[in-house]
């Protein structure tokens, strides 16, 4: 897993905006999510096959820290599981 896999993470994550940082009204700075799929990546090193059951639970679990209630009352892991596969896509 390396750096192009990380860049797809971050454009898929960055796509997705899923807490609305991205709105032109907030207009975040575009490392906003950095942490975030740092946060994936790291968790994704640790396992020898990725599939989008892996990245989904990933996903989920970083963002639930990173954002808690303002991610996991609007998103559950089957949403995070979409994202996978967008990223999983070649």
């Amino acid at each position: 897993m390396g750096s192009l896999y990380k860049e797809k993470l971050k454009i898929e994550i960055d796509k997705w905006d899923p807490i609305g940082l991205f709105n032109p009204s907030i207009a975040a700075p575009k490392d906003e999510y950095d942490m975030e799929v740092e946060g994936i990546f790291q968790q994704l090193a640790a396992h020898e096959k990725l599939d989008w059951i892996v990245v989904g639970k990933a996903i989920f679990a970083v963002f639930a820290d990173s954002f808690g209630n303002s991610f996991d009352r609007k998103f559950n892991e089957n949403d995070c599981y979409e994202i996978a596969r967008k990223i999983l896509e070649e």
